[in-house]
């Protein structure tokens, strides 16, 4: 079903059942996971040098 975690979601109830989907608006989630890596580096390596290190 895609969840991971801070996944958004919402319930609803059809009958006796309890259903869970993905919220509609979960956008909110990657914006949470790029504030939450912002300042995390730990090293000082410039955009040029982090590219050849993929090109390896």
């Amino acid at each position: 079903m895609g969840f991971l975690a801070n996944t958004e979601v919402e319930f609803f109830v059809s009958g006796n059942k309890v259903f869970l989907q993905k919220a509609e608006n979960d956008a909110v989630r990657g914006k949470d996971l790029i504030a939450c890596m912002k300042g995390k580096a730990t090293t000082v390596l410039r955009t040029s040098e982090i590219l050849a290190m993929t090109r390896e």
